[in-house]
């Protein structure tokens, strides 16, 4: 299997995804997730529903796997404030991992001090989330 797997993206990265509806069942590895395995930089995604079953063995989340910021500019230049948004998202289904789970993305890691924060807005969440190790209900936040 892949490393990213995700039911419609493997790997994004600043990218802005509006209104879209997504029926997964997918299983992978580490990496997965029901919009994308792996997103970094700058990502939106913006009114989107994702229903059905993701499962994985590590970064395991209802929408995206793996999502981090790896802003390597100082402070005051074009990559000190890159979006990692996620507003107006659905998940229903179930989500099942062995490490690093969580409902709408499975870890999420800053990698520069410069660079911002996962930001979730008006998150709808219904169903279960389940793992051994590092179980989040939105995320499971890295540093």
């Amino acid at each position: 299997m892949p490393s990213q797997t995700g039911t419609q993206f493997g790997n994004i990265q600043d990218v802005l995804v509006t209104r879209g509806r997504v029926q997964t069942d997918i299983v992978g590895q580490e990496n997965t997730g029901g919009i994308a395995g792996m997103v970094h930089n700058a990502i939106s995604l913006v009114d989107i529903a994702v229903k059905g079953q993701v499962h994985g063995r590590k970064k395991v989340g209802g929408m995206i796997g793996f999502g981090f910021n790896a802003n390597s500019g100082s402070a005051g230049t074009q990559y000190e404030h890159r979006t990692f948004l996620l507003k107006k998202i659905s998940f229903n289904g179930d989500v099942k991992g062995e490490s690093m789970v969580g409902g709408a993305i499975g870890y999420h890691s800053r990698e520069h001090h410069n660079s911002l924060p996962a930001q979730l807005q008006y998150l709808a969440l219904k169903g279960t989330v389940a793992g051994e190790d590092q179980v989040g209900g939105r995320h499971w936040p890295g540093h």
